[in-house]
């Protein structure tokens, strides 16, 4: 379903409060999906974290294409909601940094999926973190 008919960048206009805190974690909302204001790193390490604590945590990535999609149908923006979401994507940190522009503060950055992935599946590795994989075939798995 069509939210509205309005295009992205109407979304995009600052409100009141651009930013906000989720708990010790700064979000940005970009268009319907409040997105993580963060680093390749501290995404990693953040998620490495919830992995030792045994905390289930959805990670999510956000680019312009899946704002986009969230902008235009309520049910791709309710698979956002929850967990964390990370900007994968030049043009979603962009917006994030538009938005942001008189935050002084911690300045978005990209997290990069496959980067992450693979950092995640690195430290996890030598932290003791076991990883499951769902929904993939044996072959895809294999190359993993």
């Amino acid at each position: 379903m069509r939210r509205g008919g309005s295009p992205l960048y109407h979304s995009l206009i600052p409100s009141e409060s651009v930013s906000l805190m989720v708990g010790s974690r700064r979000t940005c909302q970009v268009g319907p999906i409040d997105i993580e204001v963060t680093s390749l790193h501290e995404a990693v390490q953040c998620t490495l974290s919830d992995a030792l604590s045994k905390r289930g945590i959805d990670v999510h990535f956000a680019n312009a294409w899946s704002i986009t999609l969230a902008n235009d149908d309520d049910g791709v923006g309710e698979s956002f909601r929850g967990g964390r979401t990370y900007p994968d994507g030049k043009s979603a940190v962009w917006a994030m940094r538009w938005l942001r522009r008189s935050d002084r503060g911690i300045r978005p950055g990209h997290v990069n999926g496959h980067a992450f992935f693979e950092r995640v599946l690195q430290g996890g590795v030598a932290l003791g973190v076991r990883h499951y994989f769902l929904g993939n075939t044996p072959q895809t798995l294999d190359k993993l």
